[in-house]
């Protein structure tokens, strides 16, 4: 398993034919321009190799909707979002009506795809964390 940071809180977890990418917040700021991102690259989200996409909660630092929208038609298509089950279902049926396939992960249970293990915990009851494993090695 390969780890990249982008920014933020988004990396990518390379799993070989799993590529995970996590919180994507790239441009713009965050909580009525309370927020900037530390480092301003310019990161263009089409242009990251990632299939699975996981956001850890609704704040628009972990889950921006502008860098969402961002997601070529094409690219999309071979997408699957990532999130913690939630009763309310928001974050599932906002990124359906987007076009994307969503994965709800069930609580502190292991979800394969493929030779991977994700597991997702809720944190604070809206919060999450995420462990994936592969090739004998785990990273939370």
């Amino acid at each position: 398993m390969k780890i990249k940071f982008i920014n933020h809180a988004s990396v990518i977890f390379d799993c070989g034919d799993v590529k995970i990418l996590t919180d994507p917040w790239y441009s713009g700021s965050a909580f009525n321009n309370g927020w900037d991102l530390l480092a301003q690259n310019d990161t263009d989200i089409n242009d990251l190799d990632f299939n699975y996409l996981w956001y850890s909660h609704e704040h628009p630092d972990h889950f921006s909707i502008v860098d969402l929208k961002k997601i070529s038609d094409e690219k999309k298509k071979n997408i699957t979002i990532l999130f913690q089950h939630a009763p309310d279902q928001k974050v599932k049926k906002f990124c359906e009506r987007l076009g994307f396939k969503v994965l709800e992960l069930p609580e502190n249970q292991n979800v394969f795809i493929g030779n991977v293990a994700v597991r997702c915990g809720k944190e604070g009851g809206f919060d999450s964390w995420i462990s994936v494993t592969h090739d004998g090695k785990t990273v939370l």
